[in-house]
């Protein structure tokens, strides 16, 4: 079969119906971008970001790296144009919204694409500092490089202003959360094969409770709970649970009648209280060590069974001492029908201060194309499975729990306080309902004044 007929079957392909999994194996086919032959002299992309390097300017023989400079190169070249990359000076939230809205508000050219902090989405998009992405026929959402389900769910009435996608797969794939589990300790106080107990479905909040729950043990002796003893479970109290929600199976939004996103509370109250205070159980038992967001340590020094990671830290943990496995988020409980993964979307957008609107949305396009092409392959077939997985199960366990890809989309409205509150949940005296029910009311009323502020921007 020549490159011709490979494209032409590979474009026939429903991706939207496709797994991430099985958008992976499709990374080196011919999918045809269709974008226009353009040659843009040698202008400048302007890309105002906070997450970490992007688009790096150099090989360094470290295959991701290598794989986003193609990334970058390719799109350069093929259209004329120099990448310039400025990440944030804002570290914290306060004032990165505050500085990013002082930017927008100046009226000054700074930027061409953005993208987010996750959090401040639903502000920024409200207050008129992205572009309407619904009017470029190049921004197709059928295509494998955006995910067409995420970018429906964040529009409004048929506006979408936010993409998500393959331009950063690093602060993508890297974002989402598993378990690690320390092979070492499995074996030598006798438990389960926890790959076997995946596979057979019991991998269930009730079986890490009643397999980490009280598990702990006083090392150094000293009758105090530190990190030199042996916990069941480590976690971070914030960032672990970020993407509960998605992972269990509790939907958070949906979208009215309108096509405006909405806050369902839950779809199913009585499940979601009996499933959050079950979670709620686990954290507070004498098995679970909460430590600050994203440590390692703890588990580095193989003091924890169990810790919640995300992908990104498997670089970390490759060069520690512990002989880990990689499993995926455990379900609610045995009737949830698979194991979802999530991750914490940071959207990209064309900025409204971007003085050449169509070559944003062809290069935010390219740079979404190539990042499919070149870096996801290398990323996840070479790195994380490869290089970074320890045994042949723990790539089973991710192409398992990569079937099931979720974003909580209501993360996106930060202004809400609403991971704040999930946040507070586990730490707070009462159950999940009465807890919801003392913080709904804001939650909604943020939530409808950002929707009334978006109809303002359409006209409604």
């Amino acid at each position: 079969m020549d490159a011709e007929e490979n494209a032409s079957d590979a474009d026939e392909i429903d991706f939207s119906s496709l797994s991430f999994v099985d958008r992976v194996k499709h990374a080196n086919s011919a999918v045809e971008d269709n974008l226009p032959a353009a040659d843009y002299g040698g202008k400048d992309l302007l890309i105002y970001h906070h997450y970490s390097e992007l688009l790096p300017e150099e090989v360094t023989g470290e295959l991701v790296n290598d794989a986003q400079f193609a990334q970058r190169l390719a799109v350069e070249d093929r259209f004329n144009v120099k990448i310039r990359c400025n990440q944030t000076e804002f570290t914290s939230w306060d004032p990165y919204v505050a500085g990013v809205r002082s930017l927008f508000m100046a009226g000054d050219h700074f930027t061409d694409l953005f993208s987010n902090w996750n959090t401040s989405t639903a502000g920024f998009t409200s207050q008129g500092f992205f572009a309407d992405l619904s009017g470029f026929d190049v921004i197709d959402t059928t295509k494998p490089w955006y995910f067409g389900d995420e970018m429906d769910l964040y529009s409004s009435r048929g506006h979408r202003y936010l993409a998500t996608g393959t331009m950063d797969v690093d602060s993508m794939a890297g974002r989402i959360s598993a378990v690690y589990f320390n092979k070492q300790i499995r074996s030598d106080y006798g438990f389960d094969d926890f790959y076997d107990v995946v596979r057979e479905g019991r991998w269930t909040i009730d079986y890490v409770k009643q397999t980490a729950g009280n598990f702990y043990h006083d090392l150094n002796g000293n009758t105090e709970r530190d990190d030199g003893d042996l916990y069941g479970l480590s976690y971070a109290a914030a960032g672990s649970w970020m993407v509960t929600p998605a992972t269990l199976g509790i939907p958070q939004i949906r979208k009215d009648a309108d096509g405006n996103p909405v806050l369902t509370v839950v779809a199913d109250a009585e499940r979601a209280e009996t499933v959050m205070d079950s979670m709620k159980e686990l954290t507070n038992m004498e098995g679970s060590r909460s430590v600050s967001d994203w440590e390692t340590e703890i588990f580095d020094e193989g003091h924890a069974l169990f810790a919640v990671y995300e992908l990104g830290k498997l670089t970390a943990l490759r060069d520690g001492i512990v002989d880990y496995g990689i499993l995926p988020t455990w379900k609610a409980d045995e009737a949830q029908e698979a194991y979802y993964a999530s991750y914490l979307p940071d959207p990209w957008a064309i900025a409204i201060c971007a003085e050449d609107k169509d070559m944003c949305a062809v290069l935010l396009t390219a740079l979404a194309a190539e990042g499919f092409k070149q870096v996801l392959p290398a990323y996840y077939e070479n790195a994380i499975k490869s290089k970074y997985s320890t045994d042949e199960e723990s790539g089973e366990m991710l192409d398992l729990m990569l079937n099931n890809v979720r974003s909580d989309g209501m993360f996106l409205y930060g202004d809400s306080g609403y991971i704040y509150n999930l946040w507070q949940y586990m730490i707070a005296p009462q159950g999940f309902a009465s807890f919801w029910k003392s913080k709904q009311k804001m939650m909604e009323k943020t939530m409808n004044g950002i929707m009334e502020k978006l109809a303002e921007l359409e006209g409604q």
